[in-house]
């Protein structure tokens, strides 16, 4: 199954139509070099790597209460939002442990933590 296709709907209810694009193409050509996650009581945090124009961190927390997200980039600074958090998106969606759902609080890319 296509990782941008399995939850396309609820990610670009949270990422921006051109951002999701662009990380989905991110995710498939295997810019997310590096992975991690952990497992908390009530959230499930990720920091990854991103290779764009140069290596960008991404680091994002998600639980009931909805997502808290930074990258490193210049475009992130600018609108919260990012192709390099919709293609970490995407690699924690292919780990089968995201579950976005809008009405349980998911909120578009608005907030950095």
């Amino acid at each position: 199954m296509n990782p941008c296709v399995s939850r396309k709907k609820e990610i670009k209810e949270i990422i921006p139509k051109a951002d999701y694009d662009k990380g989905c193409a991110y995710y498939t050509q295997g810019r997310v070099v590096s992975y991690r996650e952990e497992d908390t009581e009530d959230a499930v945090k990720i920091s990854c790597k991103v290779q764009g124009t140069q290596l960008y961190t991404v680091n994002a927390s998600y639980s009931a209460r909805g997502l808290a997200a930074h990258c490193t980039c210049r475009r992130f600074a600018d609108t919260h939002c990012c192709k390099h958090l919709a293609a970490a998106l995407l690699a924690l969606n292919a780990s089968q442990k995201m579950e976005i759902r809008a009405t349980t609080g998911w909120r578009k890319c608005s907030r950095p933590i």
